[in-house]
């Protein structure tokens, strides 16, 4: 269960990269595995539920 009480894990972990300045580009490749994000800088990172 998510850290949020909902069992969305990747959702939370998304939210709370989001707050430390990351986004979320349109282009997600994986089919929903995982996510792919961009730090300020434009480095991509991936979360995944884990």
């Amino acid at each position: 269960m998510g850290a949020d009480g909902t069992g969305q894990v990747g959702l939370v972990g998304e939210a709370e990269v989001g707050a430390l300045g990351a986004s979320r580009p349109e282009f997600q490749p994986g089919g929903g595995e995982w996510t792919v994000l961009t730090d300020p800088e434009g480095h991509p990172l991936c979360i995944a539920e884990g």
